[in-house]
């Protein structure tokens, strides 16, 4: 099974858009899903290029002009990609795979590949194909010389017009001395815009603020370009917005260079860089896999379905026959897309404007790019094996006794949880590293109970003071209801906010380095009985296969497990939230209250979390059909300045001047539907779930994280008494099972957790009331004077303690074992 690794957490399609000629819609029609994008995506067949010092305009018409009667056609790159991953088992990708290493080894005449991965994991492979870009670990590992500056950068962007934009479709570029800029309609609405200007190597990338790349070609270029082309950069989309500097392979690199090595090869940007000018770079990766396919396809047929890596006919054979294929096409595919830049964005002089209006666009151009563009790269092979030959599978198994999905707090605080009891459990989570969106969180003296009993409350309390007073400030008539949690706690204190990566790291800690395994992303979950006991099997999208005994689902607001378990899907609560943490590097002055301000349709409020840190949060009313969600941190933070800059008061608007914006982020607050969890399926067999996957409900209570470690304990100690019970061992059939201990522990929290949820729905509901006086009076007088006392209660909860697992000797030796 062929087995993709990605660095990044998702399929990113840098660039918006991306040009195919011909040649590259025959390899998607070899490949069988070039069906599923002409029909969306009609052919330009007009070119017309406007020299901006002269004014005069060239016409170019493809009609006619390729094999398929059609010129290029441009598409969304996401689509394209989408449409290629939908072609593959749900198992093939792996994301957040990053490569520390590549290392080859001979033995017994055979060269397998060892890939090391950044979390300790290594991946034997047959053969490895690089396809990782620019910047190629493959291609740097093979020796081939690093991409160069091509001395020219390029921005580009896609507009958006909702009414419509009314062009046609065709391709309309202008140049100027040491300038090329272009558009493309997409679509009705959509249109596709590009720069490419001269730069130097140093030039710094403008990719990390697209709204400064926006105002700077507008600027820049405001006297230059044809008002239409500026108003298309104005309506850009900017989160499509892209800035970088032009990279290429040296011609000869490419040519003499390595571009295989055994079974290894190299495939797209990591073979043959180039420039955009010819508009080839994603055809000729395209051109790549069907001839990489079809000489694989050939070794196959040759060997009966098996793929060989010594003797005859072995792979590296067949990938020796691709690259000679493909070097002497690509290289000139190089050669033609830089100096086409150079002599589209030459000079001023006249020999160089010469080149450009005379020699390249009325000669050079329509013979260049009809036969570059019409090349067919061919079919893929017909491999037709008896059903004994048929390539065969194989896949790791991986015997786990516990494994928990997802390292957030409900995941981490489950581990510390059994860990206590002597069980050591296997938490898979999908990022790289610890996740701590939400910069911040608030823990009432429920959670710190909860802490209390997983032995981890002393590494905190330390250092996160309690809040006492509570301070709500109606902005409409600037009244100020003072609430204290002086004698409202059962543990004499008030909440106290903590920093998530704080609280993250302390549950780790108390963890076996091997616990968590970082990256793991879930294809499927299943399930299976075998001589009548059950197990879960888990799928990763690495192949790898994991059979546990024990499963619990802690994979937050989207969780595959509660999916699995028939659990419905979490909705949008109809608000959204702004939360960030404010850095104040000499020191904020603040007393350790909690300040909220209410107004129509929002609320929001800040804490200090020690002598520089301010915790701050904004939720606002926002119809899920209305709400755009917008993940630049800079936008977020503008936003919010300008919108609430003559409602909210200055001190609360320079605690979010002050946001450190790497901790700034928007979200629609989800949750489950109260009936969903009282009457749904909690738990199936030795399947369950805890925190978000089994409850999410909207921060307005301030008990997401409080109840997820309140399940972890709580969970902890159905699974201990079943421990107790059966001396140490963890039973799944029979007695005193750990199905029976599942649903124990469902039936003691759906309660709590169906109010807890209710509730924050409710209070969210009140707080952020409208403007009538009745939503006023609910607020200001039934809630704030009257209703906050229970939110009080519900903090003063107390889940319980972990038992003591006490065996007797011939027990002890290793306690949690799973039969």
């Amino acid at each position: 099974m062929v087995n993709p690794l990605r660095a990044v957490p998702i399929a990113i399609p840098t660039g918006a858009a991306i040009s195919f000629a011909p040649n590259a819609w025959l390899a998607l029609d070899a490949l069988g899903v070039s069906h599923k994008l002409d029909s969306i995506y009609p052919p330009v067949n007009r070119i017309s290029v406007t020299n901006l010092g002269t004014g005069a305009t060239q016409e170019t018409s493809l009609t006619g002009k390729f094999r398929d009667g059609s010129g290029p056609r441009f598409i969304h790159r996401k689509k394209l990609l989408q449409t290629l991953a939908d072609e593959l088992p749900n198992g093939t990708i792996h994301f957040s795979s990053k490569i520390a290493a590549i290392d080859s080894q001979t033995h017994d005449g055979s060269s397998p590949v060892f890939i090391h991965l950044v979390d300790g994991t290594i991946v034997k492979t047959k053969f490895l194909i690089g396809c990782d870009g620019i910047h190629s670990t493959v291609a740097r590992w093979l020796g081939l010389s690093e991409p160069l500056n091509a001395a020219r950068s390029a921005g580009l962007g896609l507009a958006v017009f909702p009414e419509g934009h009314g062009l046609n479709k065709e391709l309309r570029q202008f140049v100027d001395a040491g300038m090329r800029a272009g558009y493309v309609p997409l679509n009705e609405k959509e249109i596709y815009w590009f720069l490419v200007c001269k730069s130097s190597a140093e030039e710094e990338n403008k990719a990390g603020n697209p709204v400064l790349l926006q105002k700077e070609v507008l600027e820049k270029y405001a006297k230059v370009l044809p008002p239409f082309f500026l108003d298309i950069v104005q309506r850009s989309d900017v989160s499509t917005l892209h800035w970088g500097p032009l990279m290429f392979r040296h011609p000869w690199n490419v040519f003499f260079g390595n571009l295989s090595k055994g079974n290894v090869t190299v495939a797209g940007d990591a073979m043959h860089p180039m420039t955009p000018e010819l508009g080839q770079g994603g055809c000729q990766a395209l051109e790549d896999a069907v001839v990489l396919g079809r000489h694989i396809g050939n070794l196959l047929i040759k060997t009966k379905g098996h793929i060989g890596t010594t003797g005859d006919n072995n792979v590296a054979q067949a990938i020796d026959g691709y690259v000679k294929e493909r070097k002497w096409r690509v290289t000139g595919l190089v050669i033609g897309s830089y100096f086409s830049g150079w002599v589209q964005i030459g000079g001023s002089n006249w020999w160089m404007k010469f080149l450009r209006d005379v020699i390249f666009y009325r000669t050079l151009l329509g013979g260049l790019l009809y036969k570059m563009a019409g090349y067919d790269c061919g079919k893929l092979p017909v491999v037709s094996l008896g059903e004994n030959d048929s390539p065969k599978l194989e896949m790791e198994m991986v015997e786990e006794d516990v494994v928990i999905i997802g390292a957030g707090i409900a995941g981490l605080a489950t581990a510390v949880a059994l860990r206590r009891l002597g069980i050591k459990a296997l938490v898979l989570e999908k990022s790289d590293g610890l996740r701590a969106t939400g910069a911040a969180l608030t823990l009432f003296p429920n959670a710190w109970l909860a802490l209390d009993a997983l032995g981890v409350s002393h590494k905190l309390t330390s250092v996160y003071a309690p809040a006492k007073r509570v301070f709500v400030t109606n902005l409409g008539t600037g009244a100020t209801q003072e609430l204290s949690y002086a004698g409202k706690s059962g543990i004499g204190s008030g909440p106290r906010s903590v920093h998530r990566q704080s609280l993250l790291e302390a549950l780790a800690d108390e963890l076996p380095d091997d616990t968590i395994q970082f990256s793991s992303k879930i294809a499927a979950i299943d399930s299976q009985t075998l001589n009548g006991s059950s197990a879960a099997i888990i799928n990763l999208g690495d192949s790898t296969i994991i059979r546990a005994k024990v499963l619990i689902g802690c994979d937050g607001v989207h969780s595959m497990v509660a999916q699995w378990l028939g659990l419905s899907e979490s909705i949008n609560s109809g608000r959204s939230s702004v939360r960030g943490l404010a850095v104040f590097p000499h020191g904020h002055g603040l007393n350790q209250d909690i300040r909220q301000f209410v107004g129509v349709g929002f609320r929001a409020g800040f804490i200090p979390l020690n002598d520089r840190d301010v915790y701050w949060f904004l939720n606002r009313y926002s119809p899920p059909k209305v709400e755009i969600i917008v993940k630049d941190p800079e936008l977020i933070q503008r936003e919010v300045l300008e919108k609430y800059d003559n409602v909210l008061p200055p001190l609360y608007l320079d605690v979010i001047q002050h946001c450190d914006l790497s901790t700034l982020t928007r979200a629609p607050l989800m949750f489950r539907r109260p009936w969903d969890i009282l009457f749904g399926n909690l738990s199936k067999g030795n399947v369950t779930v805890a925190g978000d996957a089994m409850h999410p409900m909207t921060p307005d209570l301030g008990q997401g994280g409080c109840s997820a470690l309140e399940d972890a304990v709580v969970l902890g100690r159905h699974i201990g008494n079943s421990l107790i019970k059966n001396k140490g061992h963890i039973v799944i059939s029979g007695d005193n099972d750990i199905g029976q201990a599942l649903e124990r522990y469902v039936k003691e929290r759906k309660w709590r957790v169906t109010w807890l949820v209710t509730g924050s729905y409710l209070s969210g509901w009140v707080q952020n009331a409208g403007s009538n006086w009745l939503m006023k009076f609910l607020r200001d007088v039934i809630y704030y004077k009257f209703l906050f006392g229970w939110t009080a209660n519900v903090a003063c909860y107390d889940c319980g303690k972990l038992p003591s697992v006490s065996l007797g000797e011939s027990d002890s030796s290793n306690p949690g074992k799973i039969d």
